[in-house]
């Protein structure tokens, strides 16, 4: 197999994006990523790597896409496609640092990588990606809007939290997310009880039939109280209303509250997601196995 790298962003997505719209679920990631960079968003094309896999014959087998500081997303690539990758890689970006997808195609990356490179690898996230079927709306206090200009810091602040309470650090400027997402008609949806937001979702204009539902978050001060499915219900039923067959979210597998509201809302599991990160190797030269560790 051959791997191409694409410098061109409307071009590459003329190649790999029937591909990745092929399967919305599997590569949602890296649909909006696309869809933000043909918008316009000049700042994630720092750094871009846009990979295309062909057969013997030319015809397209698979698609991998990095925009750091975020891992490169292998959600578009058969497991037959990852030797050639993970040479093309090693080659333009021999410092990548995370890799994503699903959980067998990652750990099989992962793997080639850490022989490729001796570098050492640890799951950093255990996801799983669910999917809307037919929408279950709660019945809570309160009431749903879409956040505006003058909730900008507000919502800048709960994205970050969200990263802080996920990752344990925000490596973006959420500000220039909320902007961007503004701009974009990407709503924020914020819950409020007598007029006090009380919790967020943010979910994007449908791309290929496709919504992601993302940062929901409650502060702690609000949580127990039902918020966080009522948000994310309202988001969800907004994202419908839109024209989305594809409404998606990830949970952290080892947080059993979201992997318990959800269903009850009638999202659906559909597969799990790992986030492998990877590290200089070990004086030794051990290589770290992910084989049994999953999203």
């Amino acid at each position: 197999m051959d791997a191409q790298v694409h410098g061109n962003v409307e071009l590459f997505w003329k190649v790999a994006g029937p591909h990745f719209l092929a399967d919305p679920v599997r590569n949602t990631v890296a649909i909006t990523v696309m869809e933000r960079m043909l918008a316009g968003g000049e700042a994630d094309r720092a750094g871009l790597l846009m990979l295309t896999v062909h057969d013997n014959s030319g015809a397209l087998v698979g698609a991998a896409l990095r925009t750091p500081p975020w891992p490169v997303l292998v959600g578009g690539l058969p497991l037959a496609a990852v030797p050639a990758t993970v040479d093309a890689m090693a080659l333009h970006v021999p410092e990548l640092n995370f890799v994503s997808g699903p959980r067998e195609v990652a750990e099989v990356f992962a793997r080639a990588w850490t022989e490729r490179t001796g570098c050492v690898s640890r799951v950093r996230a255990a996801m799983r990606t669910f999917r809307l079927g037919e929408l279950v709306m709660p019945e809570v206090v309160g009431a749903a809007r879409v956040g505006g200009p003058g909730d900008l810091e507000l919502l800048a602040r709960w994205r970050e939290a969200f990263n802080l309470a996920g990752f344990g650090a925000s490596t973006v400027d959420e500000r220039a997310g909320v902007l961007a997402a503004f701009e974009a008609g990407d709503p924020h949806f914020l819950w409020e009880v007598e007029g006090v937001p009380v919790s967020l979702a943010f979910t994007n204009v449908p791309s290929g039939g496709m919504a992601r539902i993302r940062y929901v978050y409650t502060p702690a001060e609000f949580r127990g109280n039902g918020y966080a499915s009522a948000v994310t219900a309202a988001a969800s039923q907004w994202a419908v209303r839109q024209g989305a067959t594809d409404v998606v979210l990830f949970t952290d597998l080892g947080d059993p509250v979201p992997n318990r509201i959800y269903p009850r809302l009638g999202y659906r599991p559909v597969l799990d997601v790992s986030e492998i990160e990877f590290s200089a190797g070990a004086a030794d030269g051990a290589v770290a196995d992910v084989g049994g560790e999953h999203q």
